[in-house]
């Protein structure tokens, strides 16, 4: 049987997050006009992290738009 995988979170003190992946394989950035999107391979799965600004937008469109293979 296969090995599970694991995904840790972990809250410190309420104010520090940190997450372990240990069967990590690749990860993507790409650009969006409301921030950065982050995909991590992990496993035989993708998460995907929206880090989107609170009270900023790209002041131009973007030029170049990446495909992830995991969409």
């Amino acid at each position: 049987m296969a090995k599970p995988k694991k995904l840790t979170y972990v809250q410190k003190k309420n104010t520090t997050r940190h997450i372990v992946i240990e069967d990590f394989h690749k990860y993507w950035e790409s650009a969006k006009p409301w921030g950065w999107e982050i995909r991590i391979a992990h496993g035989d799965s993708v998460l995907k992290i929206d880090l989107k600004w609170k009270n900023y937008k790209r002041p131009h469109d973007l030029t170049r738009r990446e495909r992830c293979p995991h969409n």
